[in-house]
């Protein structure tokens, strides 16, 4: 479901976790929902 990600917090939900990628990440912090991102 990642290739479908617009934007926000990404969450996986649903499909197999597949690997062979590499993303920069940018950024930390904390939703507005108390979950914890990077």
């Amino acid at each position: 479901d990642f290739a479908y990600y617009k934007s926000g917090v990404y969450k996986h939900i649903t499909g197999d976790m597949l690997g062979g990628h590499a993303v920069k990440l940018i950024g930390w912090g904390t939703s507005d929902e108390g979950e914890d991102y990077w």
